[in-house]
C-alpha cells in the first residue's frame, strides 16, 4: 500500500455515508473556493489560485482547517493550546470538581475570530485561515499561580 492507495470502506459504513478522508478532501476543496473568492475581493484578484503560485502557497500556509461548527473549532483550538490540560491540572491539584469549570464557547469564538478569518457555510461548516500579520497563538501551559504541593 502506498500513499495513493486507500483502504476499502469499513464494513459498518453505510453506503452513501461519507468517510473521513473524502469529507476532509471535500472540506479542503470548499476552503480553497472560499479562499479564491476572498482573493478576488482583495488586491490579489489578478493572480490565479493554482498549485505552485504565490497565492496557492499563501493558501497552504494560512489554512488552519475546516470544522463542523463553532464548538468543534473552539474545542480544537483549546486542545491545541493546552487549555484542557491546564484546566484538568488545576482542578486536580486544587480539588475543584471538573464539572464546576465551564468554557464560554461563544466568548472564546469571538476572541479567536480576531486571529483567524472564518468562513461559515450554510451547512455550518467553518473554513478557518490565519490572518495576515497576526502572530499565531501558541500553547502556554505554564503554571502562574501559587505553589502546588
Amino acid at each position: 500500500m502506498n500513499e495513493h492507495s486507500y483502504p476499502a470502506p469499513l464494513p459498518d459504513q453505510t453506503p452513501g455515508e461519507e468517510d473521513e478522508r473524502s469529507k476532509a478532501a471535500r472540506y479542503y476543496d470548499e476552503a480553497a473556493t472560499f479562499y479564491r473568492a476572498h482573493l478576488q475581493s482583495t488586491e490579489h484578484a489578478a493572480e490565479p489560485l493554482e498549485p505552485l503560485t504565490e497565492s496557492w502557497l499563501d493558501f497552504e500556509t494560512s489554512y488552519a482547517g475546516s470544522f463542523e461548527g463553532r464548538l468543534a473549532f473552539v474545542e480544537h483550538v483549546a486542545d491545541e493550546l493546552g487549555w484542557f490540560q491546564i484546566i484538568h491540572k488545576m482542578t486536580t491539584h486544587m480539588g475543584i470538581p471538573l464539572t464546576a469549570v465551564r468554557l464560554d464557547h461563544a466568548a472564546i469564538y469571538d476572541y479567536l475570530s480576531r486571529y483567524f478569518h472564518i468562513f461559515d457555510t450554510p451547512e455550518g461548516v467553518l473554513h478557518v485561515f490565519t490572518r495576515d500579520g497576526i502572530k499565531p497563538m501558541a500553547a502556554d501551559i505554564t503554571w502562574r499561580g501559587g505553589r502546588i504541593s
